[in-house]
């Protein structure tokens, strides 16, 4: 029986959909007799029975550098020690990359859902090829630091700890497999660290699971937009299309993880509602009564959980074709509304202006293409394969 030791600073229903993926693959796994132990700083998983969990308050970390100094008293504990002793397999889908300086003799196994070992921020800007030039640098981290936290200050810090983020490349060259989600993203790391090309497998994350039984579409055309303020998600480019068409047409817009409490704007005859960071089962039920997501970003995704979510549940993704969104849409219906980065003003409000102006019949023709397309695409028991086959040949 080969035994995994899975060790991520957050565990599902913590975090978002590296730690929702990392949940449904050790539930493969775990069905398949593997024996498992999941060493995490998420006091409260949502457990798999058969399982075994270890709490580890050194991993609970609220900043990077926090958890990367923790991460060195940790591997040199025996409980750390003893966990690694009984292991065949260490798999790391987060970044606690520093503990890989302590392993002898074990097989190692990083999942990137991130850029984080080329950049400290985690971010390339997209299309990458326009920044060639300054990818893996300080630059990069700096630009991106201060556009995301809307301070000179956060990207001055950014680019002080890229210089320690170094050390994650070097280290990542230790382990003996490193699955990536997307062609994109495997080509973005292969390009900065291309001795790492033989070592990566392309694998997409699980499919969600949804209990499609209980959604129906809302009446009225509702819109859905899930990444919070973020300036690399696209904040302010979702509200200024939202509110241009609330001139002209009459919608709901759901925007998730704006403010505190939830409002309701009234627009024209249109409604803005904002809400907080909803929890993961409330967030996909306000995207299962929705027509269409608005997916602004403006980085290299490695493989939006959310565009997966919305194309399972019959949504419309309108999203920027950033890494690995082209990936997940390609040959469906949906391809046709993904948004050209250069030109995206006039692509946004002219595909949005599509989906508000036609009938509710009509959009469930186009759902339940996308839908149908999209499962036979991401075939679970290909996927499910897929990862067994990468543990078992280790």
């Amino acid at each position: 029986m080969t035994r995994i030791l899975v060790i991520s600073e957050k565990y599902w229903p913590e975090g978002g959909g590296a730690e929702l993926a990392t949940h449904r693959i050790l539930e493969y796994l775990n069905s398949q007799g593997f024996k498992i132990t999941v060493l995490t700083g998420t006091p409260n998983p949502s457990s798999i029975s058969g399982i075994k969990y270890v709490y580890e308050p050194l991993l609970r970390a609220s900043r990077k550098i926090q958890l990367w100094m923790n991460c060195l008293l940790l591997k040199n504990t025996h409980k750390f020690r003893k966990l690694v002793e009984n292991a065949d397999i260490v798999y790391i889908p987060g970044i606690s990359y520093p503990l890989l300086t302590g392993l002898k003799d074990r097989k190692i196994v990083i999942h990137l859902h991130n850029y984080q070992p080329i950049q400290y921020t985690q971010f390339i800007p997209a299309p990458y090829e326009d920044f060639i030039n300054i990818i893996g640098t300080p630059i990069i981290d700096y630009y991106m630091g201060k556009l995301e936290y809307g301070s000179w200050i956060n990207g001055a810090l950014s680019l002080i700890f890229s210089l320690i983020n170094k050390l994650n490349k070097e280290i990542i060259k230790r382990a003996d497999t490193i699955i990536c989600p997307s062609k994109r993203q495997k080509e973005i790391i292969t390009f900065k660290i291309p001795e790492l090309s033989e070592k990566i497998l392309t694998i997409p994350n699980p499919p969600p699971v949804l209990n499609t039984k209980n959604f129906n579409k809302s009446v009225t055309p509702t819109i859905i937009y899930t990444g919070g303020r973020s300036r690399v998600k696209g904040f302010s480019i979702a509200l200024k299309t939202v509110s241009l068409l609330a001139k002209k047409y009459k919608f709901k817009a759901y925007m998730l993880g704006i403010s505190a409490q939830q409002k309701v704007i009234k627009m024209g005859s249109s409604k803005i509602l904002l809400y907080p960071k909803l929890p993961h089962d409330r967030t996909l039920y306000l995207l299962s009564l929705s027509w269409t997501l608005l997916f602004p970003s403006i980085i290299e995704e490695p493989f939006p959980y959310t565009v997966y979510e919305a194309a399972f549940l019959g949504v419309l993704p309108l999203a920027t074709s950033v890494g690995g969104v082209l990936e997940i849409l390609k040959g469906t219906v949906g391809q046709e509304f993904l948004i050209n980065l250069n030109d995206h003003h006039s692509d946004w409000i002219k595909k949005l202006d599509y989906v508000l102006s036609i009938s509710l019949d009509s959009f469930i023709d186009i759902s339940k293409t996308l839908a149908k397309e999209i499962r036979e695409r991401f075939d679970e028991k290909n996927i499910s394969n897929a990862y067994l086959k990468c543990f078992r040949n280790m």
